[in-house]
């Protein structure tokens, strides 16, 4: 049976003008995503209205589609709220791509929202999270965690270089969140003068003292959005990813799709991503410790080739697992079951 046979009655819904994971997930699934947004109502004095017009188009797309099961990315709760509603109201499921600022762990606003996350997954068939703490605090909530990582991207890895090139490539792959530590990025860029050095992420979330620092640092580019072929080919292209984050609970998408592509990565020194991605440089968040880190692998680039490409078949491992387990899930939600909860090691068995 083809994957959009068995998955015509399923449909991916998600608040955010670009949603990779749900693209790529899509994709495994023959199921295209809706995603929902708003470019223009950026301010955060436009957020009520960008919202509610946000309801208003999940509403309408909800009563054309009428799906059996939904499978809906939060934060924002609203979009699952909405979601919820609906399933209760017509006998449908649904699936929480629940992200771990859902759980309170990063942003003060999402934080006043724990009670109805709490309510969300009791009422989802099963809640996708990224590492097992948060799944036993879904369990802990009365719900069924599954952990959920990333699927492999649309990109084969380019064959790796023996050596880096004459002006090493160094990518920091942000999107300028709050669990990012940016000033020590903006630091440790402007320390690598040897390195032309690549920041992607939307400008404008960026404070803009930080933003003028990095455009005065001719070996620093401030990529802007990209789009998904475009930011692969750029990663696919660079020396050394580097992937940062104070969130303990975060896997981050980026650090997958650098691993799935066999780049050499610095990361940082969390015992969620050490299990995810060893063998990767790890480190403190200091400008010198990063700066350190990426000329670790630079001065031993050669060596990062087997070890790089066996981390990727490890993940694909992880990735036929983890999808099976979804699989299941999605198959037990169109048939009005919840799933057994599982809360399994992030190491491969």
């Amino acid at each position: 049976m083809s994957p959009t046979a068995a998955h015509d009655g399923v449909a991916l819904l998600a608040w955010t003008r670009n949603s990779g994971r749900f693209t790529d997930l899509g994709r495994v699934l023959g199921v295209t995503p809706k995603l929902v947004d708003f470019p223009i109502l950026r301010s955060r004095w436009l957020v009520p209205l960008r919202y509610l017009l946000s309801l208003a188009v999940t509403a309408a797309w909800l009563a054309r589609r009428r799906p059996h099961v939904v499978i809906v990315s939060c934060p924002p709760p609203f979009a699952a709220a909405l979601v919820a509603v609906y399933a209760r109201a017509l006998g449908r499921a649904f699936i929480l791509d629940a992200h771990p600022g859902a759980f309170g762990h990063r942003d003060r606003l999402w934080r006043l929202f724990v009670p109805l996350q709490r309510m969300l997954v009791r009422w989802a068939s099963t809640t996708m999270v990224t590492e097992p703490t948060l799944a036993q605090t879904v369990e802990r909530w009365g719900g069924k965690g599954l952990v959920f990582h990333e699927a492999p991207p649309p990109m084969k890895p380019l064959a790796r270089r023996d050596r880096p090139a004459v002006r090493p490539k160094v990518v920091f792959t942000t999107i300028f969140d709050p669990d990012e530590p940016l000033e020590e990025v903006a630091a440790t860029a402007c320390l690598l003068g040897e390195c032309d050095v690549a920041i992607t992420g939307d400008e404008w979330r960026l404070p803009a003292e930080i933003r003028h620092r990095l455009d005065a640092q001719p070996h620093v580019l401030l990529t802007g959005w990209l789009g998904q072929v475009r930011y692969l080919e750029l990663v696919g292209d660079a020396d050394v990813i580097v992937s940062l984050t104070r969130d303990p609970h975060s896997v981050m998408r980026s650090a997958f799709e650098a691993a799935y592509l066999e780049r050499a990565t610095v990361m940082s020194d969390t015992a969620t991503l050490r299990a995810c991605f060893s063998p990767s440089v790890f480190v403190e968040h200091s400008p010198e410790a990063i700066a350190a880190g990426v000329r670790s692998v630079l001065r031993d680039y050669a060596s990062w080739r087997e070890p790089t490409r066996a981390r990727h078949e490890t993940l694909m491992r992880r990735w036929a697992s983890q999808r099976g387990e979804l699989e299941t899930a999605i198959a037990q939600a169109g048939r009005g079951e919840h799933t057994t909860t599982r809360i399994p090691s992030l190491q491969t068995r």
